[in-house]
C-alpha cells in the first residue's frame, strides 16, 4: 500500500475496511463504494470523506470510483530558470523516491536515475516518473545487457507565459487543439464548461478528456452531474502560482 494511502488512511482516523481496496493512479487514491462489504462499512467509508475534505482534501466521484487527491501545499511559486530537478520536485510535490541520487544528462532537460537490481527500490522512481509522464514528460528506460539500466525524464520545453487563463489552460492540457478552451467561462480564476451556460458537447468532452492532465500540472479540477445523468460542468482553476502575462 503506497504512502499516499497509508496518510489518508491515518487522517481518517478510523479507516473502513473498503479502504484494503484502494489504488492509487496520477497522485490521487481511487476506491470503489461498491467494494465495501457491508452496508455499515460503506457510512464509515463516507465518514472517512468527510473527515479528509475537512482536512483539505479533495473528493470527487467518477464512476465507478471514489477520486481523492491530497490537498495542494501553500508554497512559493517555481522560479524563472529553475533546474530541470526542481521542476520535477515542484510538480511531484511529494516525491516518493530519493531525488539526491537524480543526475541531468544531455542538455539539462533530461533526468537519470540508475537502476537497482532490487525492483523493490525501483518502486519509488517508476511511480514519480509516472506522475511526471502524465503532466507531460517524456519518460523512457535505458536497457543493458543485464537489463534496464536506468529510467530517464525528460521535460517539455518550457512555455511562453500564457495571456488568458484559455491559453494556461491550453498548456496545462498538452493537447495539440485547444480551440475547445476559448469556450470556457472565467469565473475569478477558474474557467467552467458548462453546458447549461453555452458550452459545447464537445467543448466539454475535451474538457473531460485532458481533466487528468491538468489536475497533474497543479490545477484543481471540478464536475458536476444531476441525479442519473453524465457529466454536464467541468471547472478548471489555476494554481496560485500562475502567472497570466496581461
Amino acid at each position: 500500500m503506497s504512502n499516499l494511502i497509508e496518510t489518508a488512511k491515518a487522517q481518517s482516523i478510523r479507516p473502513a475496511k473498503v479502504w484494503e481496496t484502494a489504488t492509487e493512479q496520477d497522485g490521487a487514491i481511487l476506491i470503489d463504494p461498491t467494494a465495501a462489504e457491508t452496508f455499515t462499512d460503506r457510512e464509515v467509508f463516507n465518514d472517512n470523506r468527510r473527515r479528509l475534505r475537512d482536512r483539505g482534501w479533495h473528493t470527487e466521484y467518477v464512476a465507478p470510483a471514489w477520486r481523492i487527491t491530497p490537498p495542494a501545499p501553500k508554497r512559493e511559486p517555481l522560479k524563472a530558470g529553475a533546474s530541470v530537478i526542481e521542476r520535477a520536485e515542484f510538480l511531484l510535490v511529494a516525491p516518493r523516491a530519493n531525488w539526491d541520487t537524480a543526475s541531468v544528462i544531455n542538455d539539462g532537460r533530461t533526468i537519470r536515475f540508475e537502476a537497482s537490481r532490487n525492483p523493490y527500490f525501483n518502486k519509488p522512481v517508476i511511480e514519480d516518473l509516472s506522475r511526471l509522464r502524465a503532466a507531460g514528460w517524456d519518460v523512457g528506460e535505458v536497457n543493458g545487457p543485464r537489463g534496464v539500466e536506468a529510467f530517464t525524464a525528460t521535460a517539455p520545453v518550457e512555455k511562453a507565459t500564457p495571456r488568458s487563463l484559455a491559453e494556461a489552460l491550453g498548456q496545462a492540457s498538452g493537447s495539440r487543439n485547444t480551440f475547445w478552451t476559448g469556450e470556457g467561462r472565467e469565473e475569478g480564476r477558474s474557467l467552467v464548461f458548462d453546458v447549461s451556460g453555452g458550452c459545447s458537447t464537445g467543448a466539454l468532452r475535451e474538457a473531460r478528456a485532458v481533466a487528468g492532465r491538468v489536475r497533474a500540472n497543479g490545477w484543481t479540477v471540478s464536475t458536476e452531474a444531476k441525479v442519473g445523468a453524465e457529466i454536464h460542468r467541468v471547472a478548471f482553476t489555476a494554481p496560485r502560482g500562475l502567472v497570466i502575462d496581461k
